[in-house]
């Protein structure tokens, strides 16, 4: 997986300073909408954009929750400083019930 991410990132470089040459040699209009060495690159990423949405909503297929877990109550846990088995996790949690305690235990004595 790694080295087709590598080739592809390797592929834009190399596509990129060739693309640019194309562009600055255009200069026509279409629909009203001119196309030139300054407009080509924002034209390219708009169609490039389109057909990254059409991609997407066509090839990407949502799984949706499989594992039968509410994904909601199960973030508030996290922000609250509790892991998915209710206890509390301490590091890295932020606590935003107003408990001064950081490991659910009371401070006082």
């Amino acid at each position: 997986f790694l080295a087709s991410v590598t080739a592809v990132n390797v592929v834009g470089f190399i596509m990129g300073p060739a693309l640019t040459t194309v562009l600055a040699t255009l200069d026509f209009t279409i629909f009203g909408l001119a196309v030139n060495k300054y407009t080509g690159p924002g034209w390219l990423l708009v169609i490039m954009f389109l057909v990254d949405i059409i991609m997407v909503q066509t090839l990407f297929k949502d799984t949706g929750n499989t594992a039968g877990r509410d994904d909601a109550s199960e973030a508030s846990g996290l922000l609250n400083g509790k892991g998915s088995n209710s206890k509390p996790n301490g590091y890295g949690s932020l606590n935003v019930s107003g408990d001064k305690s950081t490991d659910g235990e009371s401070t006082e004595a």
